[in-house]
């Protein structure tokens, strides 16, 4: 009898295929982000050993974790720091808001520069209130002696 033909063999080598494909992605993946982790020790100061420690970490860290672990574990890595600067940065737009807020006094910064006709035109008004006030007083003053004179 011929080789039976199994349904399944079709499946498993698609299987096998993609995760090799996806094991090269993920090592090409890893091998960058551990290049650039080595470059960015060494610019920031570190010593070679360090900067190399610190990028083989980062390449073996997600083959010991799951991605999820490994994104969850650069996540709780980076939380404290995230967390302080967005702090600093809500107690500086605070302090920034409450400083804008001081110097909000009406005509606080303005110099007025006076000519003739502004001055002559503000006498006017001025006078025209101090008429109405004088003339609402003589109103009254009338109203009131033509109720005590009756």
């Amino acid at each position: 009898m011929a080789d039976a033909i199994n349904p399944n063999d079709g499946v498993r080598k698609a299987n096998e295929k993609f995760w090799n494909g996806s094991r090269k992605f993920n090592l090409a993946l890893s091998s960058y982000f551990a290049y650039d982790t080595y470059k960015e020790e060494r610019a920031q100061g570190n010593s070679r050993l360090g900067s190399l420690g610190s990028a083989a970490m980062t390449f073996i860290m997600p083959e010991l974790l799951s991605p999820m672990g490994y994104i969850g574990y650069e996540f709780l890595k980076a939380a404290p720091g995230l967390i302080y600067n967005g702090a600093q940065s809500i107690s500086q737009q605070v302090r920034q808001m409450e400083r804008a807020g001081r110097n909000q006094a009406p005509f606080q910064s303005n110099t007025f520069v006076d000519s003739q006709q502004i001055y002559t035109m503000r006498q006017a008004g001025m006078a025209l209130a101090e008429q109405s006030k004088y003339a609402l007083q003589q109103t009254l003053m009338g109203d009131e002696a033509r109720f005590m004179h009756r």
